[in-house]
């Protein structure tokens, strides 16, 4: 697996430069690599409102209760304080999201996105605060899914998506200032 560089009108190819980060708990990768981050969570937050779109028209009955159990078990992990569980959670639910979009290229290019990413999602849940954000905010993408309102799903989808990128861009600065 390797980040593709894109080149209007010349090609697509692998980058041999871009070392990937190893995914982990450890983040001390990621403030050399910030600007790759910020980059994947655009693409992210443009796939993810895509796909929320699609779930709130397209999801079945059973999926939608499949994802209403993800943010209940996502409520039962911050409750708990669970650190792991949340982030178990977070990722299934996301996972769920695209899957109910009905798109299986969707899904295939965010689940690529996500292998990378996904090391920064332990980080937002040590974020004071943010766990019970993100449980919020999955609520608002979930509500709007359930109602069928493909437009709000995208909308409570893009809110959920830039809170997560807003956030951890001001925590890598703070990392960044601590090593100056």
């Amino acid at each position: 697996m390797g980040v593709l560089r894109i080149v209007p009108g010349k090609g697509t190819w692998v980058r041999e430069d871009y070392i990937q980060p190893s995914l982990g708990y450890g983040l001390s990768w990621l403030p050399g690599h910030r600007d790759d981050v910020m980059l994947l969570f655009e693409l992210k937050e443009t796939l993810e409102k895509k796909a929320a779109g699609l779930a709130a028209e397209r999801a079945s009955v059973e999926q939608i209760l499949e994802m209403a159990g993800l943010v209940e078990r996502l409520a039962g992990a911050v409750s708990m304080d669970d650190l792991d569980a949340m982030v178990e959670a977070d990722g299934a639910f996301h996972a769920a999201v695209a899957g109910m979009s009905g798109n299986h290229y969707l899904v295939e290019v965010l689940e690529s996105v996500e292998r990378v990413v996904s090391a920064v999602r332990r980080s937002l849940v040590e974020i004071p605060g943010r766990p019970a954000r993100i449980l919020a905010e999955h609520r608002a993408v979930a509500a709007a899914i359930i109602a069928r309102d493909g437009a709000g799903a995208a909308e409570a989808m893009t809110r959920h998506c830039r809170h997560a990128e807003e956030e951890i861009s001001e925590y890598v600065r703070s990392i960044e200032q601590q090593r100056s």
